[in-house]
């Protein structure tokens, strides 16, 4: 008779929907400077200047307490976080070019280990989404009732917090398949964490050229070119 019983670890090495790692994409990003004027800095310059400071800053508060009509007594600084995806890498080609999304990813970015950064003194930590279904705002009222002192109790975990399902325009408001993690403030003292970076196959050569010691992949490559590289490289 066939034997079944595995432990939870053989399940999760198993698993071909789950990873190991985490995946930060950059985009292309429109900033204002110290004088006010606006500067476009592409995907790929956004990757080469996280690399050159070695940090990930956290630039926007994110997250469903943002919004300010509903929580007009949250500070914002305490939902800046940096974002990442623990989609596994053969699939994280599908972040890029997707129709009609406001945040439009790119294919340079950089990947760590999800166990590293989920363990002190980073503690990422996946998303907490929370249901409005059909539009209902059950839930929403919830969090918008709550008083100021729960609010501050409750500030270093607020950033993680996001819903799913119909918004008031009946529009469908569901980002859970991007099995986002985050983490607050800005993220710095990369190179103790990095594994590997993302660029497209092009710019491969000019990155591990720049960027001494750090191997990158294209996302676009098959898993088995991916895998080969890693090997070869080490990294796996």
């Amino acid at each position: 008779m066939r034997s079944i019983q595995r432990t939870i670890d053989e399940v999760r090495s198993l698993r071909g929907d789950l990873s190991t790692w985490l995946v930060h994409l950059t985009k292309n990003n429109l900033f204002i400077d110290d004088s006010g004027k606006h500067v476009w800095v592409p995907a790929k310059t956004c990757l080469e200047d996280i690399l050159n400071a070695n940090t990930i800053k956290a630039l926007k508060p994110i997250g469903q307490f943002n919004y300010k009509q509903w929580y007009n007594r949250v500070n914002p600084n305490d939902l800046k976080a940096v974002s990442f995806t623990e989609t596994p890498i053969n699939e994280i080609f599908l972040f890029v070019g997707i129709k009609y999304k406001a945040l439009q990813f790119s294919s340079y970015g950089l990947v760590f280990n999800r166990e590293e950064l989920a363990a002190a003194p980073v503690y990422a930590a996946p998303v907490l989404y929370f249901s409005q279904p059909n539009g209902s705002s059950k839930f929403l009222n919830i969090f918008s009732q709550l008083e100021q002192k729960h609010l501050a109790d409750f500030r270093d975990v607020l950033y993680l917090f996001d819903k799913f399902g119909k918004t008031y325009a009946k529009k469908d408001h569901n980002f859970m398949w991007e099995r986002e993690w985050r983490i607050k403030g800005d993220f710095s003292n990369l190179n103790k964490f990095i594994k590997f970076g993302l660029c497209p196959e092009a710019e491969i050569p000019y990155f591990e050229s720049a960027f001494k010691g750090l191997t990158f992949v294209d996302p676009f490559f098959n898993p088995r070119q991916i895998e080969a590289q890693l090997k070869n490289r080490g990294v796996i």
